[in-house]
């Protein structure tokens, strides 16, 4: 199992902030954020898989990806995070963290993150849209 690559940034004795981003977005979407908060916080952003064109790599699950990031978290900083902030496809992984116990998340945040089946509630939609659309 190839590890998740994990960028860090700011002084790793302080309280831990891990920024996910989502899907087809690149790192560099937390850029302004890692620039506010390195100085008083140590951020960890992991690159999900197929995300870094250096080093391609196939995506397996959220369940794999989560335990890379919770096994690398754990050998170096112990379970406690303070926040994990996450956007998209990225709140999935983070949800996936969160669910699996591993960590001690004091704070998470969700952006935009497909969490919550949506068959049922895309079907009451289409009902209502689709003829609209075909008018």
């Amino acid at each position: 199992m190839t590890p998740v690559e994990v960028l860090e940034f700011g002084c790793t004795s302080r309280k831990k902030i891990v920024l996910i981003h989502g899907f087809q977005i690149p790192v560099a979407i937390w850029d302004e954020y890692i620039r506010h908060y390195r100085d008083d916080f140590h951020i960890l952003v992991p690159v999900m898989p197929e995300h870094n064109p250096d080093h391609p790599e196939d995506f397996v699950s959220f369940s794999r990806t989560a335990e890379e990031f919770e096994s690398y978290y754990l050998s170096r900083y112990g379970r406690e995070v303070y926040t994990i902030c996450a956007m998209s496809m990225g709140g999935v992984l983070a949800a996936t963290i969160w669910q699996n116990e591993r960590l001690e998340i004091q704070k998470l945040i969700l952006d935009a993150s497909p969490l919550v089946p949506v068959g049922p509630f895309a079907s009451k939609t289409d009902a209502v849209f689709l003829p609209a659309r075909n008018a």
